[in-house]
């Protein structure tokens, strides 16, 4: 079913008796979409009660069989969690200088597979963290897709991750920084019709950078609208910031991370978010 994105703000906050349209919070919704052109007014999203399952029936039967003691493993406890990441196993190949997910025997492979929302969501509030921030976010996510494994599948061991391991999940910062480029670019001259066609004609391309400098002119480009910049709570409302946003994370439908994992969005749009999409836009 065809779907929509828009971002509802909440009336504007005062100070000192003047009023700044400055959302106090910002929510996200999806509903079917009757009509593309009236995005702005539909936007509302509500997520599913449960997480789809990635696993098929014969990997979540075969689960237990794959488990062993090679695979590091204890009886599993979620109170007991491991601060540090175990001694590298390295790959199977070693024609292969770094590990990658198709080294993995099944029970990691499908550990790091949920374990990589967990953490492309956590960076997305934050894009640009140390490399402290990094590990404890990965190994963090490690342990939460090990959970879902125990719950949703009755896998029965406690897997540490190894130091590879960790590396596989952290390699999303840029990959995740990458794709909000991508989805930006895709989407600019979408909003505002860049005719890059025409970089021969100076009239094309002087038009073209008086709009560059007219959005980039006290971040107009992340309102409503761009050339009136005091309506109320208008800000973070453009066309080019709800697109982005839909495309990276609302944009696979019912297998969109924004919707399998509606925890990491249940207060509404995280402000790293948007910051990283107006970094990229920017």
């Amino acid at each position: 079913m065809p779907m929509s994105l828009a971002l509802c703000n909440s009336p504007v906050l005062t100070s000192g008796g003047q009023s700044t349209p400055l959302p106090q919070q910002t929510h996200v919704m999806l509903l079917p979409e009757s009509n593309k052109e009236n995005i702005d007014s539909q936007l509302a999203w509500q997520a599913p009660s449960s997480s789809p399952s990635p696993l098929t029936p014969t990997l979540r039967n075969n689960l237990k069989c794959h488990y062993s003691s090679k695979d590091g493993g204890t009886e599993y406890n979620p109170d007991v969690v491991a601060s540090k990441a175990i001694e590298d196993d390295g790959p199977r190949s070693s024609k292969k200088k770094g590990l990658c997910a198709s080294d993995l025997n099944p029970v990691r492979k499908c550990i790091v597979q949920h374990a990589y929302p967990h953490f492309c969501l956590m960076i997305a509030k934050d894009s640009f963290p140390t490399e402290k921030q990094e590990y404890e976010w990965a190994m963090a996510a490690w342990y939460l897709g090990l959970g879902e494994l125990v719950e949703s599948h009755g896998y029965i061991g406690s897997t540490p991750p190894t130091q590879s391991k960790v590396m596989l999940i952290t390699m999303h910062v840029s990959q995740l920084r990458g794709q909000v480029k991508i989805a930006t670019q895709d989407t600019v001259d979408e909003v505002f019709h860049f005719k890059t066609s025409d970089i021969n004609d100076d009239k094309v391309v002087n038009a073209t950078c008086a709009l560059i400098v007219k959005l980039k002119a006290k971040k107009a480009f992340i309102y409503k609208d761009f050339s009136n910049l005091t309506l109320p709570a208008s800000i973070f409302s453009s066309e080019l910031i709800k697109k982005v946003l839909c495309k990276v994370w609302f944009g696979k439908q019912q297998d969109s991370e924004g919707i399998t994992h509606p925890m990491y969005f249940k207060h509404g749009i995280p402000l790293g978010v948007l910051t990283l999409i107006c970094t990229a836009i920017s």
